[in-house]
This record gives C-alpha cells, structure tokens and sequence, in this order.
C-alpha cells in the first residue's frame, strides 16, 4: 500500500493544482472530469470493485464503463509511469 500512498498523494497535488487553476481563470468553470479522475483514484486505492463503485457513486457509468475501470490502474489515472 505505501507505494499506491506514493502515487496518490503526487496525484492529490497534480489534481487541486489543476482545480484551482480551473477556478481562477473562472470561478464557475468545470472541474468535473478531473474530479471524476480523483474519485476513481480513491476507489482504486481502496481497491473498490466496479459493482462497490456503483454503490459508492450510482453515477460511476456515465463517466467509466467496467472494462476500463478494471483495466485502469492508479499509474494511468495519475499520469505517472515508472
């Protein structure tokens, strides 16, 4: 789990820089996408099944269908690869 800890918190900060750069340009702007991604990155991290995200979250398939979910890893999502 450390190293999955390592990825998420160089995410964490790569996703609310990316917020807050949303949100100064424009207060109202969209982050929904990239709140989306930390929200899949969370249930990766705590190793959410597909179904579990569904119960988490019931609007998880409007925005990742199950193949790409469990194909998806925390690397991917964070951009990093190692």
């Amino acid at each position: 789990m450390k190293r999955n800890s390592y990825f998420y918190e160089l995410f964490r900060i790569n996703i609310f820089e990316k917020i807050y750069a949303v949100k100064k340009k424009d207060i109202n702007g969209d982050t929904s996408a990239i709140e989306n991604r930390l929200d899949l990155m969370l249930y990766k991290l705590h190793n959410l099944t597909y179904d579990e995200c569904q119960v988490v979250d019931p609007d998880v398939v409007m925005f990742i269908n199950r193949e790409d979910y469990e194909n998806t890893t925390i690397e991917t999502l964070s951009d990093i690869h190692c």
